[in-house]
């Protein structure tokens, strides 16, 4: 069985140990704890070196994602007033928020007039039902958008839905280019948030679709929210897309998983893997 941590002969706890002392163990004595660890090392089963190597890989990767994360926001005010903290134009006039407002603000209002729930989730505003996530907001140079989760079963009567990129498996969000879209579009927006509504009341989702890797539901909820990172995480090899499957499944937590996503952006965005630096 693999050594713990905590237990007095694993050789973290070895290292450790001679680490904190080490500033008060003359030459002879830190040679013979540097022995003893290392033979402690090739006494470690052959089956746990990879579990050893993925755990050290994970500690360097969250101490980056947390630098990377730090200044997205968690207030719902602060992307109205900020931006979503993702980028360097955040808190600036530069941001894409500032453009697109007007619009933002009015879809803001009809979302809460029609009952949903404000939440922050992956820096944008998320408006839920019934515990489910229905749609999100995003602002971006050239357009903003209302996106829409579960949206293979949103019927599309007016025909508006669009889909996000290439890797977007079914039209889903709802793109405006100029801000008085908004005012003329309101009643097609409340009928569609209805009917995203009622399938939310009802309990009602499309059985997952048979894939290579199965994700889990949080970051099929991120990828649909945010097309640059799905177009980015659609472009990982199978075993960098595992990489991140394997270290959410790790979570029981879903908010906890929702968290490690949004710290994980830049990493993916970079073509690396879960464990990469």
């Amino acid at each position: 069985m693999a050594a713990c941590n905590s237990c007095p002969d694993s050789p973290t706890s070895a290292w450790l140990s001679a680490s904190s002392s080490a500033s008060r163990l003359t030459k002879a004595h830190r040679r013979e704890q540097t022995d003893d660890f290392v033979d402690r090392l090739w006494r470690i089963p052959t089956n746990f070196v990879p579990k050893l190597t993925y755990w050290f890989g994970m500690l360097a990767t969250n101490i980056t994602s947390e630098i990377w994360a730090r200044d997205m926001i968690t207030d719902i005010e602060d992307f109205f007033t900020k931006g979503c903290g993702r980028c360097e134009r955040f808190a600036t006039p530069d941001c894409s928020t500032r453009q697109w407002i007007d619009g933002l603000n009015e879809l803001r209002r009809i979302c809460r007039d029609a009952g949903l729930v404000e939440t922050v989730k992956w820096a944008h505003p998320c408006y839920m039902h019934e515990g489910r996530n229905i749609v999100i907001l995003g602002a971006f140079r050239g357009d903003f958008r209302a996106s829409f989760f579960n949206a293979a079963l949103m019927k599309d009567p007016e025909g508006v839905l669009e889909k996000q990129g290439s890797n977007t498996q079914h039209p889903d969000m709802l793109r405006f280019v100029s801000n008085a879209q908004v005012a003329k579009m309101e009643p097609v927006i409340r009928s569609y948030l209805k009917e995203a509504m009622g399938y939310a009341e009802a309990g009602i989702k499309l059985p997952k679709e048979q894939s290579q890797i199965e994700l889990p539901d949080e970051l099929v909820e991120a990828l649909d929210s945010d097309p640059e990172l799905a177009e980015a995480f659609h472009e990982l090899t199978p075993g960098r897309q595992k990489s991140y499957v394997i270290n959410l499944n790790g979570v029981k937590k879903s908010e906890t998983r929702t968290t490690r996503i949004a710290k994980f952006r830049d990493h993916i965005l970079a073509g690396k893997g879960a464990t990469e630096r």
